[in-house]
């Protein structure tokens, strides 16, 4: 088996089918899938039960997070490479002819976007600040999420690498750092396959009371991950303050949406106390971020907690204007 696809499915009734029409039809001996049902409160499990034949195989366990669904894929799975697809994405007609040929390959890990202005020049670091979200004109890409990539499974397993399930924001762009920071040999392809769902105005995130938790988490993972395999220390610090200076505009952010405001207020008071604060005296404020991430960090920092959170207020306000509920296809 070349190519294992590994798809978590979790409350899809909607747009697991359609997902699966994008694939199926170009499969051949040569792939398999595994649909891996997360626990799913609604039909997403019978729905993809009628799919179970030949190379496609269908799992169930209770509800345990996509880094658990993933791992487990990672596991189940017999291919050379893995592919993961997130069950409300599909895959660009032709999707096999761009990615099968390169099962076939020794590379530990093959990158794909129309974004490489020049694959053949694409170096690790330019990678890892991909990862990180640091604007990098040879790799202005999506590298901190698992689609649009191939893994080499055995190289997967031999390193442990594999996604921590105690993360609930970063387990991917962790992930994805492990493999470019552990692969002998990458290739980028200045070529696309994947589909991604948008919906302009809202966020694919949602805050959460382990958030704050987990940012401690992945700066801790990131930071050792950098400092283990031997990259240079100035790009350590840009990498990390990039890190904590857009964490903390995303935990405001986040818990802008609270309609609760004593509780909001008393969450956001945790920027200046235990491991956050820390943090952010040890990395300053990061200039790759834009002015308004920028200026939240520089009030936040400064004990202006107030007057960060009115900035982000405003932008929203401003956001909520410019964009409307309307859903598209975005080719990464």
């Amino acid at each position: 088996m070349k190519l294992s696809i590994i798809i978590p499915v979790y409350n899809a009734e909607k747009y697991i089918e359609e997902c699966l029409a994008s694939i199926i039809p170009e499969m051949d001996d040569d792939i398999e899938l595994l649909l891996l049902d997360d626990g799913s409160k609604d039909s997403s499990y019978q729905l993809i039960q009628k799919y179970q034949k030949g190379n496609v195989h269908v799992f169930h366990h209770e509800n345990q997070g996509v880094s658990y669904t993933r791992n487990k894929g990672i596991m189940q799975a017999i291919g050379d490479y893995v592919l993961f697809v997130d069950s409300d994405d599909k895959l660009i007609p032709g999707w096999k002819e761009t990615v099968l040929p390169e099962c076939i390959g020794t590379a530990d890990v093959i990158y794909y976007s129309q974004k490489f202005a020049n694959p053949s020049e694409v170096d690790r670091i330019n990678i890892i600040h991909g990862i990180f979200g640091i604007l990098d004109s040879k790799c202005d890409a999506n590298m901190s999420s698992p689609w649009s990539k191939l893994y080499r499974r055995e190289f997967l397993l031999q390193n442990l690498i594999k996604f921590d399930d105690g993360l609930i924001n970063g387990e991917d762009g962790i992930f994805n750092l492990n493999v470019i920071l552990k692969a002998k040999r990458f290739l980028c392809r200045r070529d696309s396959y994947y589909c991604y769902r948008v919906y302009n105005g809202s966020s694919s995130k949602r805050y959460s009371d382990k958030f704050y938790d987990s940012n401690l988490r992945y700066f801790s993972l990131a930071e050792n991950l950098l400092k283990n395999n031997n990259v240079e220390e100035s790009e350590i610090r840009r990498c990390m303050s990039y890190a904590v200076t857009y964490s903390v505009y995303l935990y405001l952010f986040l818990l802008s949406s609270l309609d609760d405001s004593t509780s909001r207020k008393e969450y956001a008071r945790k920027v200046n106390e235990y491991g956050m604060r820390e943090y952010m005296k040890s990395y300053s404020c990061s200039g790759d971020c834009n002015k308004v991430i920028q200026i939240v960090y520089w009030l936040s920092e400064h004990n202006c907690i107030w007057g960060a959170e009115k900035i982000i207020d405003l932008r929203n306000g401003v956001k909520r204007i410019q964009e409307k509920e309307k859903m598209k296809w975005m080719i990464i």
